[in-house]
Parts: C-alpha cells; sequence; structure tokens
C-alpha cells in the first residue's frame, strides 16, 4: 500500500463510529471490591454471589475482577481494610454488614457502595430513605427490628415455661440500640427476663461468654445476627449444645450447623440480591438512584435431631408452622 492510501486509511480510521472502536481496543475490566468480616473467599454465601453474577453475564476473572478484604474473623481490622479497599478505587464495593458499611461510609463519598445495611439504615444515618437513598450507598436491610419478637413467639411454644432468656449480643450491628431496645420492650410485656451476653466478636470470646456456666439459670438462648455470629456459628452452636439449651438462631446455616431452630432470611438470597444491585451499577446507575431492597423470604427451620438430643418433643402446631424441618 503506498504511503498516500496508508494515510487515507488511517483518517478514514478516526471517522468509525464509537462502538467499532472501542470494540477495537482492550476493554477496562470493571473492578469490585468486597469487605467483609468473613474467614474466606470460598464461603457459600460468595459463591452465590459468584453464581448470580455468572448469571447476569459477569465472569470472575474475565469481564470482572473481585478483590476480597476480610477481616477472617476479626472485627477489629475492619477500619483498616476499608482505608486500604478505598485506596484501590474500586468501581464497585460490596459491604457485608453494617459495621462494615458505616466505616466505608466515613471513607468515601464517591465510589459506590452495596451492602447489607443493618436493621435501620435511615436511623443510622447510612442513607437518606429507603425508596431514594441519595449519596453513593444503596443495599438489602434486614429488619432485625420485627424479627426478634417473633423468634422469642417462637421459642415460647417450643418452651412454654421460658421466663428467663440469654440473648448473645453483636452491638457492632446494632450500635444505637434500636433491635435490643425493641426486643426488651417486647420481653417486658409478656414478664420475660432477659440476660444479654456481649461478646467480642471471636471464636475464643464466644466460646467464653457461652460457658455451661453464663447459661445455667436461663430457659433458652437467643442468638442475635450480624456477620461476625455467622461467621462463628459452629462455635456458638457447639457451646450452646453443650449446655443442653433450646436455641433460636437467625439463619438455616446454624440449624444445618447442629442448633434446634432458625428463623430468619436466606443469607445466599440476599448475596444474590446484592449481585443485581452491583450490576445495576455497572451498566450505569448510581447507587443513590436504587431504593434500598428489604428481605422478604424469612423461612422457620428446626432440627428434630437436636430436639431430640437435648430431650425436646416441639408440639405438633410447632412442626406444621416449620418450612423446613430436618429430621
Amino acid at each position: 500500500m503506498r504511503r498516500r492510501e496508508v494515510l487515507a486509511f488511517l483518517g478514514g480510521a478516526a471517522t468509525l463510529p464509537w462502538p467499532i472502536l472501542a470494540h477495537a481496543q482492550q476493554r477496562k475490566v470493571p473492578v469490585v471490591g468486597i469487605l467483609s468480616p468473613a474467614p474466606s473467599e470460598a464461603t457459600p454465601l460468595f459463591d452465590a454471589f459468584r453464581a448470580k453474577l455468572e448469571e447476569l453475564g459477569w465472569i470472575e476473572d474475565q469481564s470482572i475482577k473481585l478483590h476480597f478484604h476480610l477481616a477472617r474473623g476479626r472485627p477489629d481490622a475492619i477500619p483498616a481494610l476499608a482505608a486500604e479497599l478505598v485506596k484501590t478505587s474500586p468501581d464497585v464495593i460490596v459491604s457485608d454488614g453494617a459495621l462494615s458499611t458505616r466505616t466505608l461510609k466515613a471513607l468515601t463519598t464517591t465510589v459506590p457502595i452495596v451492602g447489607i445495611l443493618g436493621p435501620d439504615p435511615v436511623a443510622i444515618g447510612l442513607v437518606a430513605s429507603l425508596a431514594r437513598p441519595s449519596g453513593n450507598i444503596t443495599g438489602v436491610t434486614i429488619l432485625a427490628t420485627d424479627l426478634h419478637p417473633k423468634r422469642i413467639e417462637l421459642l415460647k411454644e417450643v418452651v412454654p415455661t421460658l421466663s428467663r432468656l440469654a440473648v448473645l449480643w453483636d452491638r457492632g450491628i446494632d450500635p444505637r440500640g434500636l433491635i435490643l431496645d425493641a426486643m426488651s420492650d417486647y420481653a417486658k410485656q409478656g414478664g420475660l427476663r432477659l440476660d444479654v451476653l456481649e461478646d467480642e466478636g471471636q471464636a475464643g470470646s464466644l466460646a467464653a461468654v457461652l460457658a455451661p456456666d453464663r447459661l445455667k439459670n436461663a430457659d433458652a438462648v437467643l442468638v442475635s445476627s450480624g456477620p461476625t455470629h455467622f461467621n462463628n456459628r459452629e462455635v456458638i452452636v457447639k457451646r450452646i449444645m453443650e449446655s443442653a439449651k433450646p436455641a433460636i438462631f437467625p439463619q438455616r446455616e446454624y440449624v444445618t450447623a447442629g442448633g434446634l431452630m432458625s428463623y430468619g432470611p436466606d443469607v445466599a438470597d440476599v448475596f444474590r440480591r446484592l449481585a443485581e444491585l452491583v450490576d445495576r451499577i455497572l451498566k450505569g446507575s448510581k447507587a443513590g438512584d436504587i431504593p434500598v431492597e428489604q428481605t422478604v423470604r424469612v423461612p422457620f427451620v428446626l432440627n428434630l435431631r437436636t430436639a431430640k438430643a437435648i430431650g425436646l418433643v416441639p408440639a405438633p402446631m410447632v412442626l406444621l408452622r416449620a418450612d423446613e424441618v430436618i429430621e
């Protein structure tokens, strides 16, 4: 090809439509940062998140990059991890839990954040409203203020003589005490005494908090929700079983680990919904314009093997109300 023809060809390329030029160039692969107290990248929740992304057309390490920043069971590591993550300027951040989301909110107003926002994200200042969050945060809220009274009701059906309830609490998910106040008010109306047990969020401290001598006066145990408890669920279930106390947990995964029963949202489904929100942001939506979603499906799961092990016989009505019975 002669020099004049080469120049003409190059000049014509400048007038090609943008999609053709963009296709010819190397496309930027979006990066999603994930901040979580989880112990590992290989968990059922992250598997659910990845699977939903793939269903939506995002293939890890090909069309999308996932960068994990994990506290591995140490909530005190969250602030440093959050600062490190924000410095990398990812396209979107996925925040696992209200503590992580609150920490990130103080660090950036520009990077879109999709997170699990706790029981009342408006009250704690994460978003302006559920319908229109504004700012750079959206996600899913788990309305625990409504769930805990229901959990106490279920415990009363299983333990009709219930008068004293031990509550394993994680103040990190409820810094203003909204859930605890709602549960305390409900318990007081029913003449129920609460023994609130707080922990430092690590397996060692959980084992000490749930020692048999701490639970001996309780008729039953209620374990509050939160990623720290979830990540240490096997330790929690084991210690409660050592005291042979009836207990209700916030998610099904505790029951499959040997716990008696659970009433709470499907957390894997929550992570699938987070993936859908990430997809919307990567396709051009602004986080502040996407309404905060509320969990809807709340299954009641009962483990009959565990009931038998602690000498408990659930009433027929309880069995009928269960969405799933593990035998």
